[in-house]
């Protein structure tokens, strides 16, 4: 009966919505009629118990000896046992014939798997790149299989798998059917992470099964066939209907929506640097930037320069604000990070890197993500380092906050300190006039200094070819 179905409910066919708790509005409607999927937290086969038939593992070899292998799987015997006393058998019915009981029909069988919670990781990130194919038997009868892989997804351990098929199968017959995850490697053949087997026959000859009107979603355990010791490799979240010929006719298949993201935002303050390491002069033309990594579009966002800063008596100060859109997932492995980093600007060529920090913000995500609210860490130094030295490069002083894009919306901030300024107000930033830096910038000296390095290299290559000019004049 449904009451032995021990686990959570959750509304609607799809397998989506709100958790409910149980209570006394529950037993108030309990004589309504029921819409809602139940969901069985094991394989549903657990817990039916009316499954009409004892499966034995038919195995070749010697399963005590080890030199070989020892035994192997070769097939299943699937049979159906009375035992009764001889003195009484005639109060029993005659052995029903099984091949009218149990005459072949046609069945439709429509698969739906939702996600995959734990998977086994397979690559040296310690993440997947999980995917499904899905068989009837061997699946080389035509509509007996469906390959996924073009919904693969990618570095997780907990995909939102969302796919479904529909197969054509005559039971009693080849009832297997086979749930296997896959991970997908881009250079090499595929590794298999585990699958499942369902047997068809077990549910159509089930009563107890047959009085679902909606079939439960059930957690399936994914094993691994190479691994004799059982371990679980993860687990599927599916369901499974089965519908004769005339009756999927009428029923359209349940279509599955993908769970959208949550949209959030990212606002950053770059308030300050301190205990700047450059080798090269004692002032710098600092600017700091920002940039997410883990997304297709990182949005790299830059402050302005503070020219000619100095760590004590000009110290680099910003007081400016950066923004980026966040597209947030439950089931996130990989979180976007964020990337700051600290730049020596150069007049002429390329401005070269001092230092930069990479910024977990999975904490931040979790908390904003679970009530829907602002989260944030204001005033935190961030120390930079640079992989061609030791120790550290630098600090960054930030403010990070991380809230929903919907109240980001209603309470707008402007890039940089422009409008509109607030939450916080951010000051210009306590730096030397532009006519002193214009004239510290007309200083041939100050100019040759930023340019030293350089200059020396130019004039070297320019040594060096007037050298190779004269000495191929004096040999002509």
């Amino acid at each position: 009966s449904k009451e032995e179905v021990k686990g959570k409910k959750r509304k609607g066919g799809g397998g989506g919505g709100e958790e409910e708790t149980g209570g006394d509005e529950e037993q108030q409607n309990e004589e309504e009629p029921k819409n809602e999927r139940e969901m069985v937290d094991t394989e549903l086969e657990s817990i039916l118990l009316d499954i009409p038939f004892k499966e034995f593992t038919l195995t070749r070899g010697n399963a005590q000896a080890s030199l070989f292998g020892g035994a192997q799987d070769v097939g299943i015997f699937k049979s159906r046992f009375r035992i009764i006393e001889i003195a009484k058998r005639h109060m029993y019915a005659p052995p029903i014939s099984l091949k009218d009981v149990y005459a072949p029909q046609p069945y439709v069988v429509r698969v739906y798997v939702l996600r995959g919670i734990d998977l086994a990781p397979k690559d040296s990130t310690g993440l997947s790149d999980p995917y499904l194919r899905i068989r009837l038997g061997d699946g080389k009868q035509p509509g007996c299989y469906s390959d996924f892989v073009d919904s693969k997804q990618e570095e997780t351990l907990n995909p939102d798998l969302y796919v479904a098929c529909e197969m054509k199968a005559v039971l009693p017959g080849v009832s297997n059917l086979y749930l296997e995850v896959w991970d997908y490697d881009f250079a090499r053949p595929h590794d298999m992470i585990g699958l499942t087997r369902i047997d068809l026959e077990n549910r159509i000859f089930s009563e107890q099964w047959k009085a679902y009107k909606i079939k439960p979603m059930e957690y399936r355990t994914v094993l691994n066939p190479t691994n004799r010791n059982n371990v679980s490799q993860g687990t599927l979240e599916l369901w499974v209907d089965i519908f004769t010929a005339e009756q999927a006719l009428t029923i359209p298949m349940t279509v599955l929506e993908r769970p959208a993201p949550s949209h959030f935002t990212l606002r950053v303050i770059v308030w300050n640097c301190r205990e700047i390491v450059n080798d090269e002069e004692p002032t710098t033309d600092l600017f700091c930037s920002g940039e997410l990594m883990g997304v297709e579009d990182n949005h790299f966002q830059e402050t302005d320069t503070h020219w000619k800063s100095h760590p004590v008596d000009n110290p680099p100060e910003f007081n400016w604000r950066m923004i980026f859109p966040l597209e947030l997932y439950t089931n996130m492995e990989k979180n976007p990070r964020l990337l700051l980093s600290i730049w020596d600007a150069d007049i002429v060529g390329s401005n070269d890197a001092l230092g930069d920090a990479t910024i977990s913000l999975k904490p931040l995500y979790k908390k904003a993500m679970k009530k829907n609210e602002s989260a944030k860490v204001e005033n935190m130094w961030v120390k930079c380092t640079h992989p061609n030295f030791s120790g550290v490069r630098g600090q960054i002083r930030v403010s990070i906050e991380v809230l929903p894009t919907a109240d980001h919306d209603l309470n707008p901030v402007g890039l940089g300190r422009s409008a509109p300024n607030e939450n916080p107000f951010l000051p210009e930033p306590n730096r030397p006039s532009m006519f002193a830096n214009l004239l510290d910038g007309l200083n041939p000296f100050g100019f040759l200094g930023k340019l030293k390095r350089k200059l020396m290299i130019c004039c070297a290559c320019v040594l060096v070819v007037v050298i190779l000019y004269v000495m191929m004049q004096l040999k002509g």
